[in-house]
């Protein structure tokens, strides 16, 4: 973990000093991300694996933010949001494949958690962020379901937990979408969340051998 960390330093202070972070800084992630790969399967390191993600993540050019912070310019949301979308797809399958062909099956936590968050986040910036937020509400409804179903099947009560926040988020929005008076949205938020902490709190027992 500590020569992971240098690494990134080195790195950083090569392309700061010399004034070559602009040209290097996607090349230098790329081989991070390569590096923190091979650390992480050599010496079974989920940790250092979820800093090889983020850094491929970076080479690819999707960040935690939409600013371009080399050249201080916006990029294209839909985009950054795309991006997201298809790493967190691709995450997911990675990482139901190596489980399948058990290859470090204990990293398929990993794998998963960064795809379906990455999935969930994208999906969601393009309810607000497109000319089609009713489709991708139903898009995220339909994604929250699966992996609702998937979390309750395998019991992990984290991915369970995620399906429900964002299940809930997009039905919201499908649901006041319709046009529903004002009466309504004065009864539906304190009676909806009640009854989801009541179902969390009835089926927690589901998940109690994680």
């Amino acid at each position: 973990m500590l020569i992971s960390l240098l690494i990134i330093s080195l790195f950083t202070y090569i392309q700061v000093y010399f004034d070559l972070v602009e040209l290097l800084v996607k090349w230098t992630s790329i081989v991070t991300s390569a590096l923190f790969m091979f650390i992480a399967y050599r010496y079974d390191n989920k940790m250092i694996l979820s800093m090889g993600i983020t850094a491929f993540a970076a080479a690819i050019g999707l960040t935690v933010t939409p600013v371009n912070w080399i050249t201080g310019e916006w990029l294209s949301g839909v985009n950054i949001y795309v991006l997201s979308i298809s790493l967190g797809i691709f995450l997911l399958v990675i990482g139901q494949m190596l489980n399948q062909k058990n290859i470090k099956k204990h990293f398929t936590f990993t794998y998963h958690n960064f795809g379906i968050l990455l999935t969930y986040f994208g999906t969601l910036a393009l309810i607000f962020d497109s000319n089609q937020e009713v489709l991708f509400a139903f898009v995220l409804l339909v994604f929250s379901g699966l992996v609702g179903w998937y979390s309750w099947k395998q019991k992990t009560f984290l991915f369970f937990l995620y399906s429900c926040i964002f299940i809930y988020i997009s039905f919201t929005y499908l649901f006041f979408s319709m046009g529903v008076g004002e009466v309504l949205w004065i009864w539906y938020f304190p009676i909806s969340c009640i009854l989801a902490v009541v179902l969390l709190v009835k089926h927690k027992a589901h998940f109690s051998n994680d």
